[in-house]
């Protein structure tokens, strides 16, 4: 676990030589959504990879709690999910 902000978490997980899966957490308004945009197009772009990206939030306009899982594979991912996280 790397701690960024106070309130900012990233989990990177190594799950095969091939596939990561990163989740960024926090709260809403704090650009983890689009942090998460922007890791997906870096790798897309720079690395000839394929990544997925799932994004969750509440149902409070600002502040609420919410999260993005990116998926970064050599391949298409064919279950776009986290299947492994660490804490």
């Amino acid at each position: 676990m790397i701690r960024v902000a106070p309130i900012f978490l990233v989990y990177g997980v190594e799950i095969m030589a091939n596939r990561y899966e990163v989740r960024l957490c926090g709260h809403g308004g704090q650009g983890i959504i689009r942090a998460g945009y922007i890791i997906g197009q870096a790798v897309s772009i720079f690395e000839s990879r394929s990544a997925t990206l799932i994004q969750d939030y509440g149902p409070a306009a600002r502040g609420g709690a919410c999260r993005t899982d990116i998926v970064i594979s050599d391949e298409h991912a064919l279950y776009p999910y986290m299947m492994l996280l660490q804490f």
